[in-house]
């Protein structure tokens, strides 16, 4: 009966052990969901940095656990996103900076940069409508002064032609190069 009394003993102090391993467990778990769900709003709220930190919390209570290496990932993906969107800043403030001096080709040149970067991002769309209505308006005013010049020409040439029927002075009649008889007379 010892015997058996001690194998009970036994039995009881491993069922305690267990479900003392399983309640650990279950706490670890729930530590994990916890940092995992604040990680999660972190990137949400772009601070990566924050983010970043949680990683490591998230690793040092359970570096195995698939939700782990899933968030690695994920933030891996907001870090690049982030990067790009730093850059594709600059190119945007740059491209507004030539846009604003009127440097076409330059600004053309930054609008396919951003374009390469974040070929999908709305300000890339909008930059390439600024530019479009730039470059449409300077070709109505150049169209507006060209058609200006031609009216000019063609009033000019007229006055000219009105100026030699009055004067008699036609380059091509019979009497070029003379003065009309009114004035030979006056003489």
């Amino acid at each position: 009966m010892g015997e058996a009394l001690e194998e009970l003993r036994a039995a009881l102090r491993q069922i305690e052990e267990d479900r003392r391993i399983a309640r650990e467990r279950a706490e670890q778990r729930q530590r994990l969901l916890n940092v995992l769900a604040t990680a999660r709003t972190a990137i949400q709220n772009e601070k990566l940095d924050e983010a970043a930190g949680l990683l490591e919390a998230l690793r040092e209570i359970d570096r195995d656990a698939p939700e782990v290496s899933d968030f690695t990932e994920r933030l891996r993906r907001a870090q690049t996103a982030a990067r790009l969107k730093a850059e594709l800043d600059v190119v945007v403030r740059d491209f507004d900076a030539a846009l604003g001096a009127q440097d076409l080709p330059r600004a053309r040149d930054l609008l396919n940069a951003a374009a390469n970067l974040v070929p999908n991002d709305q300000r890339v769309d909008e930059a390439r409508r600024r530019l479009d209505q730039v470059l449409a308006e300077i070709a109505a005013r150049e169209a507006a002064e060209a058609r200006a010049r031609e009216a000019e020409q063609k009033l000019g040439g007229s006055r000219s032609a009105s100026r030699e029927r009055r004067s008699g002075w036609g380059h091509g009649s019979p009497e070029a190069g003379r003065r009309p008889r009114a004035a030979r007379s006056s003489r």
